[in-house]
């Protein structure tokens, strides 16, 4: 369950990294976004592979889950990002439909279903040899 996972959160971490200099000409802080995003599911796909836990699982499904329906307002109305002055916000342009922005929700919905999947596992139980 683990090398899958972690290799789903590595591919979805490579595609926000990779995406950084197509969305800072839009916005520093929607390139800051992308490259929290990246940090963070590199963060979880280590710590998926070097000691997975029910609070990395739900980490997981907690940051895609979120990276998911950011993603789809972005297409569907654009999201608040600051202008810079003060308080004030105003909505970016629609995100389009594009192979990478679809691949890296798959790879985001893959990881969610693997991570749910090892919250509903059964521990094992310890062996003499473990």
């Amino acid at each position: 369950m683990n090398p899958p996972l972690s290799l789903a959160l590595l591919v979805a971490a490579s595609l926000h990294v990779l995406l950084i200099g197509d969305h800072a000409s839009e916005s520093s802080f929607l390139a800051a976004g992308f490259l929290a995003a990246g940090v963070g599911q590199l963060a979880l796909a280590t710590l998926v592979a070097v000691q997975p836990s029910k609070p990395v699982y739900r980490a997981a499904i907690v940051l895609d889950v979120s990276l998911v329906l950011l993603y789809l307002g972005h297409v569907l109305v654009g999201i608040p990002l600051p202008t810079g002055s003060g308080f004030e916000f105003e909505f970016s342009p629609r995100e389009s439909l594009d192979l990478a922005g679809v691949s890296t929700v798959v790879a985001e919905l893959v990881a969610v279903a693997l991570a749910y999947a090892g919250l509903l596992r059964k521990p094992r139980p310890q062996t003499a040899a473990d």
